[in-house]
């Protein structure tokens, strides 16, 4: 369970964050700033950590990782600790690694963006050692549609929660808004609600008036 306050800001922040990332890796084709090292240091742990099962999949999984990374962080959260805000946040993260790899891998035929090092990309060497260079733009196509899905699911997840936050709020100042206190005061001489209650008070037994 979320252990935090959920402010109300932090829905609408999640969707502007998807914006964001939607309109960096879909119109500009380049990571949003905040992101790219985060992307990068994923993407390279994933070349490491899948290296011993060869050329081929220690190529892909640097993309793979980084998509799978924020993933799997994001159906922890949701499924585990039921926490909307960092599940829809991780879902969005997901959507724009999704999204930038399917850039590099429909520039694999065409080898227009600047590499770190100068280096040929992955999807290029990739599809070169599988002789199916034709394969980058289906393969990149459904990859967007991918991170299409992943950020479509962030916004969901976050007017949902947005939309949960808002009727809870209201059911909380309903008994306020309508009146409805208790008739008796509390110990602290304040009227409660009927949904309010107090913590137990220990019952000191009283000394009998024959006592010495």
């Amino acid at each position: 369970m979320v252990g935090r306050r959920i402010r109300a800001w932090h829905f609408p922040a999640v969707v502007a964050f998807t914006a964001v990332c939607a309109w960096y890796v879909f119109h500009v084709g380049e990571r949003p700033p905040g992101v790219t090292y985060f992307d990068i240091a994923v993407h390279e742990a994933g070349h490491v950590a899948f290296a011993v099962f060869g050329r081929r999949v220690m190529l892909a999984m640097g993309d793979g990782a980084q998509v799978l990374f924020p993933l799997c962080l994001a159906l922890f959260q949701l499924g585990r600790q039921r926490d909307l805000v960092a599940g829809a946040a991780l879902l969005a993260w997901a959507g724009e690694a999704a999204g930038d790899a399917a850039n590099y891998i429909g520039d694999a035929p065409f080898s227009r963006y600047t590499l770190i090092g100068g280096t040929t990309g992955d999807w290029t060497r990739f599809f070169a050692d599988a002789h199916r260079p034709e394969l980058a733009i289906p393969v990149a196509n459904a990859v967007r549609i991918l991170a299409v899905g992943l950020m479509l699911s962030a916004v969901a997840i976050a007017i949902y929660g947005s939309a949960r936050e808002t009727l809870r709020a209201r059911a909380r100042s309903a008994p306020y808004d309508s009146g409805e206190v208790s008739a008796e005061p509390s110990r602290t001489g304040s009227y409660l609600a009927p949904w309010q209650s107090e913590p137990p008070v220990r019952i000191r037994p009283r000394r009998s008036a024959t006592a010495p």
